[in-house]
C-alpha cells in the first residue's frame, strides 16, 4: 500500500530517529532537493546532540516518535525522511501508532538503523517503506546522477519502475526470480529476531547490506538467521555492498553453500553504505531476471 505522487507544494518531512548527524549536510543536501522542486519541514529538535547525557540519541524515544507520527497525520507530508541511522530506531518502534500509519500512507525512507522501522512499519501497517539514502548522510551530496535520479522519480512517484543490471559472475544458483523484497542491514535484521517487529520470510525476496563488521561477524549473522530458520523458505537472497566487511562474492557464496542455503544468491547489487545506494521498496515487488541479467523493483 501507498500513497499518490509527491506534487510541487507538498511537503518532505525530515526525521531524526537514530543518532546526531550532520547539520551542515543535511541543510546542503535539503538545498539540493530543493533545486528539484521540493518543500521541507522539520522541527529544530532533531539537531540535539543528546537524550539525558546519552549523547548517541536525538532526543527520547517517546519525543522521536510523537514527531514521526505528527507527519504521518499532516495531509500536507507526502514523504518522510530519516536524516541519519546510527543507533535508537528499535527505541522508537514501540511508540508508533501502526493502525494511523495505515490510515494515513506515507513513502518512509531511511538505511541502515532504520532497518528496524522500515520492517515493522512493513509489517504492521502493510505499508511499502523505502531502503535509500537520507539526507544527513555523508554519501548524500556525492551521489551518482543515475542514483539520485530514481530517489527523485521513487519520490514523485512510488510505484516507479527501479530496474538495476547485474553481472552472471555475482550470483550463485541462477534462476529467475519473482517475489517481495524485504530485508536491509543485517545487524538490525538479527536485532528483530524474537521481538514483534521480526517479518516473515517466506516466500520472500531477503536483502542483506551492513558496513565495517568483520568477516567472522558477517559469518556469525548469517549462521544466527539459518539457525532462527529464516532461510528454509526464503525464494532468494541479494547482497548489496558489505562496505569493510572483509567479505567478497566467494566469501558469501562459500558461507551460504556450507549453511545449505540453496536458493539464488545474488552479490555486490549497489545499495547500501557504499558509493551507490540504489533505493529499495521493502514489502514491493522484485523481480530478478537472468535472461536479461536486470532486477525490477517497484512498490506496491
Amino acid at each position: 500500500m501507498l500513497t499518490g505522487v509527491c506534487k510541487r507544494d507538498d511537503l518532505i518531512a525530515i526525521v531524526a530517529p537514530s543518532s546526531p548527524f550532520n547539520k551542515k549536510l543535511l541543510l546542503d543536501a535539503i538545498t539540493k532537493m530543493e533545486e528539484h522542486g521540493f518543500k521541507f519541514i522539520y522541527n529544530e529538535r532533531i539537531f540535539e546532540r543528546s537524550w539525558e547525557m546519552i549523547d548517541y540519541l536525538v532526543g527520547s524515544p517517546q519525543e522521536r516518535a510523537k514527531e514521526i507520527m505528527q507527519y504521518f497525520k499532516n495531509p500536507k507530508v507526502k514523504v518522510i525522511i530519516a536524516a541519519r541511522g546510527g543507533y535508537g530506531a528499535n527505541l522508537v518502534a514501540e511508540y508508533l501508532d501502526y493502525d494511523l500509519i495505515s490510515k494515513n500512507p506515507k513513502i518512509f525512507v531511511g538505511f541502515s538503523d532504520l532497518t528496524f522501522l522500515l520492517n515493522a512499519i512493513n509489517k504492521n501497517s502493510k505499508l511499502t517503506t523505502f531502503h535509500g539514502p537520507m539526507l544527513g548522510s555523508y554519501r548524500f551530496l556525492s551521489m551518482s546522477e543515475f542514483d539520485f535520479n530514481l530517489l527523485i522519480s521513487v519520490l514523485k512517484n512510488p510505484l516507479f519502475n527501479i530496474i538495476t543490471s547485474f553481472n552472471l559472475d555475482d550470483i550463485m544458483n541462477p534462476e529467475s526470480i519473482e517475489g517481495t523484497i524485504i530485508g536491509g542491514n543485517l545487524t538490525l535484521l538479527t536485532n528483530l529476531l524474537g521481538t514483534s517487529y521480526d517479518v516473515s520470510y517466506k516466500n520472500k525476496i531477503l536483502f542483506i547490506e551492513d558496513t565495517n563488521e568483520p568477516p567472522y561477524k558477517i559469518h556469525r549473522s548469517l549462521v544466527h538467521l539459518k539457525q532462527a530458520g529464516k532461510f528454509d523458505s526464503v525464494k532468494a537472497i541479494i547482497f548489496g555492498e558489505m562496505l569493510a566487511c572483509g567479505v567478497n562474492s566467494k566469501i558469501l557464496f562459500d558461507i551460504l553453500e556450507k549453511l545449505q542455503v540453496k536458493v539464488p544468491i545474488l552479490t555486490n547489487f549497489p545499495a547500501g553504505h557504499g558509493e551507490r545506494n540504489v533505493i529499495i521498496p521493502i514489502g514491493g515487488s522484485c523481480t530478478i531476471d537472468i535472461d536479461s541479467k536486470k532486477i525490477l523493483m517497484r512498490g506496491c
